[in-house]
């Protein structure tokens, strides 16, 4: 005699269920895609800055590979083209500081060009400036005869 096999109760009920849903849960992730590639840079700064990480890279892969193999290659190539956008528009961190120092406008009298302008100062953040003599590469040829 064989072991019994449940046929009907829960089961069915749950595979009936997951069967019901299926088609709308998959429209619902393609029309999230659509949306998502449509308005990427409406995403806040504070979410597309950790977009850039190695591991926001490595999700954003792994969700790529798991919607393409549940789904569609269409959904699959719109998860990739929403991963690739979100990490080019996501905002960059700079490797230098900002060591720039404020200092307040104590003058009186204001420069020409701000009162042209209309401007009124109250700080500024660079008061001498640093410039470099153009130089010579020596790569160019003399054309004198």
């Amino acid at each position: 005699m064989s072991a019994p096999v449940m046929s009907g109760g829960a089961k069915e009920h749950i595979i009936d269920i997951v069967r019901k849903y299926t088609k709308p849960i998959s429209l619902y992730v393609g029309l999230a895609l659509v949306l998502g590639i449509t308005y990427v840079r409406q995403i806040p700064a504070r979410i597309r800055s950790h977009a850039n990480s190695s591991i926001a890279r490595l999700t954003l892969f792994l969700v790529t590979l798991l919607v393409a193999d549940m789904y569609s290659w269409t959904y699959g190539l719109m998860a990739a083209l929403f991963s690739i956008l979100i990490v080019a528009v996501s905002p960059r961190i700079e490797g230098f500081e900002d060591d720039t120092d404020i200092k307040l406008v104590i003058q009186k009298r204001r420069w020409f060009v701000e009162e042209v302008m209309g401007e009124n100062p109250i700080g500024i953040s660079e008061d001498k400036v640093s410039t470099k003599a153009i130089q010579d590469q020596g790569n160019s040829v003399s054309t004198g005869k």
